[in-house]
């Protein structure tokens, strides 16, 4: 758990290019200090970073696509992106002059846009290898082409839908509280109501969302008596939902939902 601030290190000026730098696959040089507040996470160290320098770029040529772009707009130093593209500054410089000229000479950027994604793809292309790049983010591996973003797997135990879900029909219910629901027992179906506080999308169509009562600020989460301490996880499964193509993308973070489904229960929560 890492927090960077624009005031750290002398970097202000960059302080935005390295928040967006954030990337899977991404490799970065940090230093900091240790905080020793509580952390939202038990087990987990908070990080605050007082310098950052990016050395490695992503194997994904949409991520690379938006590291120049935050170059171009001035808020990545040249010699790091240059380096982490295997290449000279005065390459890259040449290369991102023609982009800043054709986006001057046309008002939609058409051609500006599609050259920065053939500069991305030579760039991805030209990386070396490198063994110890780790495989879960390696988009050469999980790709055939490499230059598609792909969504991680899905875990095993949701690739199937329980029997009993699939048995079940389904009937209309008003909706109840996540902290109501979380008492009931496991099977039941239930209808709930509740804000969207995180999404995280899968392989196969399928996604995850965690549902709350109340959306809160960070500092509240570490309140006890916070709502935010009841969180539902709902999954959108494709062989029991027909929309699922269409809700995995609407269902964004602080969005509203009224949900019905059924309730499984773990021995962990």
């Amino acid at each position: 758990q890492e927090y960077f601030t624009s005031t750290a290190g002398g970097q202000d000026s960059y302080y935005e290019g390295y928040k967006r730098c954030l990337l899977k696959g991404c490799k970065l040089q940090v230093t900091g200090t240790v905080s020793y507040s509580p952390s939202r996470i038990p087990g987990n160290a908070d990080l605050l970073i007082q310098s950052m320098h990016l050395k490695e770029l992503p194997r994904q040529s949409q991520h690379i696509q938006i590291i120049l772009k935050q170059f171009q707009e001035g808020n990545l130093p040249l010699q790091e992106v240059a380096s982490a593209c295997h290449m000279e500054p005065t390459e890259l410089q040449t290369h991102l002059n023609k982009l800043s000229q054709c986006a001057s000479n046309d008002p939609t950027e058409t051609k500006a846009t599609t050259l920065l994604k053939t500069l991305a793809k030579q760039i991805f292309n030209n990386l070396p290898s490198d063994p110890d790049y780790p495989k879960a983010a390696d988009q050469v591996k999980l790709s055939k082409k490499g230059n598609n973003f792909v969504l991680p797997p899905v875990p095993t135990e949701w690739k199937k839908v329980p029997d009993f879900a699939t048995n079940q029909q389904q009937q209309v219910q008003e909706p109840g509280s996540i902290a109501n629901v979380l008492q009931l027992i496991d099977n039941s179906t239930i209808a709930i109501e509740g804000w969207v506080q995180n999404r995280r999308r899968f392989d196969g169509n399928i996604t995850k969302l965690i549902l709350v009562d109340d959306l809160t600020t960070i500092s509240q989460e570490n309140d006890a008596s916070s709502s935010q301490n009841h969180r539902l996880s709902c999954l959108i499964h494709p062989d029991l939902l027909d929309k699922a193509n269409i809700y995995n993308k609407l269902l964004a973070v602080g969005a509203k939902v009224w949900v019905t489904g059924h309730l499984v229960t773990t021995t962990s929560s």
